[in-house]
């Protein structure tokens, strides 16, 4: 169990920096893309360069979230030996029961596991 745990966690790390390198090739693009942008500006007025920034940090934060979710997903997954869509269920749950965002919860949880805390989740994902 323990080792399924442990090849879990690492599933979910590999595809947490998966996404990050993602990510980071998403924001160089639209960084390259918003310095060619900003070169005719003067062409087009109507051109928000503001509304773009904070967009793109909008994806850049979403990105973020996305990751940690992949954890603790990884996690529930090797805690309860159950599929993507079921972990994810039970971290919906749990945001839900809590009055939480999702990512939140599902920080924590990851946090949690580093520190070797127990999860906190019973089999129905609901608190213990």
């Amino acid at each position: 169990m323990n080792q399924d745990l442990l090849t879990a966690a690492k599933q979910a790390r590999a595809r947490a920096h998966e996404l990050q390198l993602r990510a980071a090739r998403a924001v160089q693009t639209a960084s390259v893309s918003m310095s060619m942008t900003s070169r005719t500006v003067d062409a087009v007025p109507e051109l928000d360069l503001h509304k773009l920034e904070r967009e793109i940090q909008g994806l850049r934060t979403a990105l973020e979230s996305r990751a940690v979710i992949e954890q603790a997903k990884g996690i529930i997954m090797g805690a309860m030996n159950c599929d993507a869509k079921r972990a994810f269920e039970v971290l919906v749950r749990q945001s839900q029961h809590e009055n939480r965002k999702l990512h939140e919860v599902a920080h924590e949880l990851v946090a949690q596991r580093s520190a070797g805390i127990a999860t906190g989740l019973s089999r129905g994902g609901s608190p213990r």
